[in-house]
């Protein structure tokens, strides 16, 4: 597992380096190490060995019956098979495929990501690496997916700019179906409700522990699930009834800090969606276990928390602070990283 410490710190210390080294050409400043930690990320995604990732064997037969059946009798949503298909009009190497969707998703989330974390970029590196870098070896189609939906993101402040705002995640939805409820949490959380509200549903929510409760949705949504996707059972065989306290606690911290630091953020549309986001993530790792790809969920919104928590930290004043909640932030990440990567996927490999 050494080799993912050294990823993670490496391209965290080079983003660091790079507040401070830039080099000018002609008019413009070059962000080399920007572009160093870039490297760094691609290089051990797109060099990897097709044995990482707990999914990857899925995608190995998924990829090789793609070769000889119609596009409509593939198993994944229509945007992934009909990029995979397009792909294997070039090539027909399972290896060079995981290289490509590596650089087709990565590139451009690193773009977003350093975006709208101008300051703070490094931390968001930090979390990014150590949650969504790692879980993209395994999670492929989940993984462009997020990919579109931070591009959506984008431009949820921005009314001029609803068209690309649903292309955007309109291409999610093809990729992965999960993109349904980021979308909705687009929509309802662009406003700021009272803290009252907030707390009212987090109580409220033991109401999904009621086991008739909990078994009506998950059947209602298994059966969506069917219905669009029937060749594939697997949520169906999804179930754990256990919560993470891993993912409770890291949400929980997450809310407390927003609901002690949120009339210090900005008040736009696209800070109320983090914030939101990050409160509909407590009470649904509180309460609902039981719904199909909980863990997935769960991982896949960590990756808007890396947007949200520099911003938190940079509304505090105190230096001495600041720097505490860097150092705690930075812990609690490199210890989510140690639980999920099991003993049997830790190690990395090259081709």
């Amino acid at each position: 597992m050494a080799i993912y410490y050294f990823i993670l710190f490496t391209s965290v210390i080079t983003a660091k380096l790079n507040n401070y080294f830039k080099i000018r050409f002609s008019k413009s400043k070059i962000e080399v190490f920007f572009h160093i930690s870039i490297f760094i990320l691609l290089f051990f995604a797109v060099f990897r060995s097709e044995s990482i990732g707990v999914d990857t064997r899925h995608y190995i037969t998924y990829f090789d019956n793609a070769l000889y059946r119609n596009i409509y009798d593939l198993p994944y949503e229509p945007g992934f098979n009909l990029l995979t298909k397009a792909f294997q009009n070039f090539s027909k190497d399972f290896e060079i495929y995981l290289s490509f969707l590596s650089i087709i998703t990565l590139v451009p989330i690193l773009v977003v990501l350093k975006k709208e974390s101008k300051k703070y970029f490094w931390l968001t590196l930090f979390v990014f690496v150590s949650t969504q870098y790692v879980s993209s070896f395994s999670i492929l189609r989940g993984y462009i997916s997020l990919m579109f939906l931070l591009h959506a993101y984008q431009y949820i402040n921005d009314n001029s700019k609803k068209i690309k705002f649903w292309i955007y995640t309109i291409l999610a939805i093809s990729f992965h179906y999960s993109a349904i409820i980021y979308l909705l949490l687009f929509i309802f959380g662009k406003n700021r409700y009272k803290i009252s509200h907030y707390i009212t549903i987090i109580i409220a929510s033991i109401i999904f522990y009621h086991p008739v409760i909990s078994n009506w949705i998950r059947i209602t949504v298994i059966n969506i699930l069917s219905f669009i996707r029937p060749q594939y059972n697997y949520y169906a065989l999804e179930h754990n009834s256990d919560s993470s306290l891993v993912y409770i606690s890291i949400y929980a911290i997450i809310v407390m800090l927003s609901f002690a630091y949120r009339n210090k953020l900005e008040q736009t549309k696209k800070i109320n969606v983090l914030f939101n986001m990050s409160v509909f993530m407590l009470v649904f790792n509180l309460s609902m276990s039981w719904f199909p790809a909980y863990s997935r969920l769960s991982s896949g919104f960590l990756i808007f928390m890396s947007l949200l928590i520099p911003k938190i930290i940079q509304a505090e004043k105190d230096n001495a602070l600041k720097l505490v909640y860097k150092v705690v932030i930075c812990v609690i990440f490199v210890v989510y990283m140690k639980l999920n990567l099991s003993p049997i996927f830790s190690l990395y490999n090259f081709r």
